[in-house]
């Protein structure tokens, strides 16, 4: 049996983590299609990258850096851009945006998670499918 005091940190625990407010992430567009919480620029790239829809998408994201500068937005776009890259081979094209991203955001966490995984792919070239 719970102390009462246990009962009501409990109690005051569960409610604070219920206040918080949920966060919403932009990652490859999944979350958006079925619930979109809104329709912007951000959500609407967000679900074309993820239908590879990647030339919408990558205009749509090109757009939202070049309007917004600085905002968190911009850098969600950077992010869904870079994804873009790797997932279709151009490497080039992937530096350039981390590069350019790490350089607008400097203390961003998402740039500092990326980084790593980013790094691997310098000095390697553009993939091709076909002729």
């Amino acid at each position: 049996m719970l102390s009462f005091r246990t009962s009501l940190g409990l109690l005051l625990a569960v409610v604070a983590i219920a206040q918080q407010p949920a966060t919403t992430t932009i990652d490859d567009g999944r979350p958006w299609l079925e619930n979109p919480p809104q329709s912007t620029p951000l959500h609407r790239a967000a679900a074309a990258a993820f239908l590879n829809q990647n030339a919408v998408a990558e205009r749509a994201l090109t757009r939202i850096i070049r309007d917004n500068p600085g905002s968190r937005d911009a850098s969600d776009a950077h992010k869904l851009l870079s994804r873009i890259y790797v997932r279709t081979g151009r490497y080039r094209s992937l530096l350039r945006n981390f590069d350019a991203w790490a350089k607008a955001f400097p203390n961003s966490t998402d740039v500092q998670t990326e980084a790593e995984d980013v790094q691997q792919f310098r000095n390697l070239p553009d993939q091709s499918n076909g002729p």
